[in-house]
């Protein structure tokens, strides 16, 4: 992204799964750069690249917030870069959008956790969703009870079944009362 490269100060960066590519946006940082990046991404997996990756001259940070759904560059607060549905993309200098765009970032950002503090509270949040769906809540009803999306349950459970190697739903219940004991 050429516009990662003009940004002089600071990129503040919302980087959703599958959608936009922290290799593309990454390369586009010049090694020497010195610049804030803060970036919010929906995984911790992501957290790691982008953090491992990062030049050793730029001073970042990145928090996670699984529900990110939009992909965002802001360079300098002054230019956005927006990627939509189908990679279609926009390139944004009018100042109340780029201002609107600013102020979305920063609810993300808010509402983000940051990568230490991320594993634990991934953590916790599967663990009470398996202990609802034990309990015999469907995914929807737990969604509703916990404040989040029924994908957002689905992939806890599938995340939880891949740590503990079970290969449906009911073998991870049996991994877990077993593992329960």
């Amino acid at each position: 992204m050429a516009v990662a490269a003009i940004a002089r100060e600071e990129l503040l960066i919302l980087l959703p799964p599958g959608i936009g590519d922290w290799a593309g946006t990454g390369a586009a940082i010049r090694p020497g750069a010195r610049r804030g990046l803060r970036m919010v991404v929906s995984s911790i997996e992501q957290a790691r690249t982008a953090t491992s990756t990062l030049p050793p001259a730029c001073s970042g940070e990145v928090r996670i917030h699984p529900e990110l759904r939009t992909y965002l560059l802001l360079a300098d607060r002054e230019m956005a870069v927006l990627i939509g549905e189908r990679n279609s993309f926009k390139v944004l200098e009018a100042r109340p959008q780029v201002r609107r765009l600013v102020a979305m970032f920063e609810r993300y950002w808010g509402h983000g956790r940051s990568v230490d503090g991320a594993s634990d509270a991934v953590h916790v949040l599967q663990k009470e969703i398996l202990g609802r769906l034990a309990a015999g809540l469907t995914d929807q009803a737990v969604a509703k009870e916990l404040g989040i999306s029924p994908r957002t349950v689905q992939r806890h459970v599938k995340k939880a079944m891949e740590e503990l190697g079970a290969r449906s739903r009911f073998e991870l219940g049996v991994r877990l009362a077993l593992a329960n004991r």
